[in-house]
């Protein structure tokens, strides 16, 4: 029990005595009544006391909660210290190790440019060697007119027109009058319309045509010229040309053609 509380019951117990004497002879009513007032005095301290001491309780009860959450608490931020150095020891681990690495890359890039050093003097070396060993193709005799058309043919054949161009074009120059004139003369025209050059296409055409009126392969320039017009939006010559074929050469395979580019272009 507090000390306070102790001194409390001894007065109390002192009042009490000396009123049980007051009683028992004391002549003064003026001292019983001071007394008395003292005795109440001290009643009320100790009803004080008792509403206090559950209040102080409370607070010792508080304080120690309180202390034993400080101490959680100081606990806890121990701990997340801890983790936040561990977390910075790993990411200077990691740091370490991508500089490690960012090191190996460029090493390996260094050393890979150059192994490709190398690599393309050795092709270089062997390109050269292949080439001085490489026997050089026969020129084409410019006097021997069908190996020349030959060679121009198996080019057009190839897809290599502008090889096929200048061959036909040097028959057509050379050998004029050639049985095979009009036919390089066509071809001209074919290497032009395969590269998409219509207008050189609709001149090597018309060419074939006014050259050689009499040729086999006057109805398929007509028909040509006429396409290569339509390759180029012009619609109104390009359907001329292609009435002309079908009706100069009704029965022919171009007719057929003709008429059939006709029927898609409508009246």
């Amino acid at each position: 029990m507090p000390i306070l509380d102790l001194r409390a019951c001894t007065r109390t117990q002192v009042l009490v005595v000396g009123l049980a004497c007051a009683a028992a002879g004391c002549s003064s009513s003026g001292q019983l009544r001071d007394l008395k007032q003292q005795l109440d005095q001290v009643q009320g301290e100790l009803s004080q006391l008792r509403e206090e001491s559950p209040k102080r309780a409370q607070v010792e009860e508080l304080a120690a909660s309180s202390a034993e959450e400080t101490t959680r608490i100081l606990g806890a931020q121990t701990g997340l210290a801890l983790k936040v150095d561990e977390i910075e020891q790993r990411v200077e681990e990691v740091l370490a190790s991508l500089r490690d690495n960012s090191r190996a890359l460029v090493d390996l890039t260094e050393r890979t440019a150059a192994v490709q050093t190398h690599l393309d003097t050795v092709t270089a070396s062997l390109e050269q060697l292949l080439n001085v060993r490489k026997p050089t193709p026969p020129a084409v005799a410019e006097t021997d007119p069908d190996q020349l058309y030959r060679v121009a043919y198996d080019h057009f054949l190839k897809g290599e027109y502008e090889e096929a161009l200048t061959r036909f074009q040097r028959f057509v120059e050379s050998f004029v009058n050639n049985e095979q004139a009009d036919d390089a003369q066509y071809w001209i025209g074919e290497c032009h319309y395969s590269q998409h050059h219509y207008p050189e296409a609709i001149t090597a055409f018309d060419l074939t045509a006014r050259r050689y009126p009499n040729s086999d392969r006057l109805a398929s320039a007509l028909l040509r010229k006429g396409f290569a017009f339509l390759q180029l939006g012009d619609t109104k010559a390009g359907r001329d040309v292609l009435e002309t074929v079908a009706s100069t050469f009704p029965n022919s395979d171009e007719a057929v053609l003709a008429k059939n580019q006709l029927a898609t272009l409508g009246s």
